[in-house]
């Protein structure tokens, strides 16, 4: 009797395996697509997590411009530096970082156009906006460019600025992309 129970125990075990194991193969792309689908959600939830933790910026793009300006002239790069887009405000740290090293900080923000005097330009994204314009008290020097091996000397000519902002669609805060 005891031997008749082991031997339904172990075939009770091993149905069970089977069954189990073809519950499992018929399932396991559905939990394979699932676990994609989780990894996937968390890689964007990482990518947008900078743009979610922004707090820095303006609610208008002048405003984001002389939150900028405020925090170079205080001497406060780090701060300053975060006013551009997260993907760009490496970069920025490290030039203003630069120019502070240099001792041109002063010199650099001089050289920073003037807002009143630039023209707004709206695109259909709402998201972005484009001031541009030229400074006709101010002039770059001549200078000279190699093109294909010949050197071409470049008049002296009136500076022109561009100055593009886009919109932190997860704070509602501007952001300074080029400048």
């Amino acid at each position: 009797m005891e031997f008749i129970k082991n031997i339904r125990v172990r075939e009770a075990i091993f149905f069970g395996g089977l069954i189990l194991a073809g519950v499992l193969w018929l399932f396991f792309p559905l939990l394979r697509a699932t676990y994609s689908d989780y990894q996937t959600k968390r890689m964007i939830y990482e990518m947008e997590r900078p743009y979610r933790e922004d707090a820095y910026g303006g609610l208008t793009p002048e405003a984001t411009y002389a939150l900028f300006i405020a925090a170079l002239k205080k001497g406060d790069i780090d701060l300053a530096s975060k006013y551009f887009s997260p993907k760009r405000q490496a970069e920025w740290l490290k030039e203003l970082k630069a120019q502070k090293e240099k001792g041109t900080l002063e010199i650099f923000i001089t050289n920073l156009p003037n807002m009143q005097k630039l023209e707004k330009f709206t695109s259909e994204d709402k998201g972005y906006i484009e001031y541009s314009g030229t400074d006709f008290t101010k002039k770059k020097p001549k200078e000279s460019v190699e093109i294909n091996g010949k050197k071409i000397n470049l008049p002296e000519r009136h500076v022109t600025y561009e100055v593009s902002f886009i919109e932190n669609g997860f704070t509602h805060k501007w952001k300074i992309e080029s400048l």
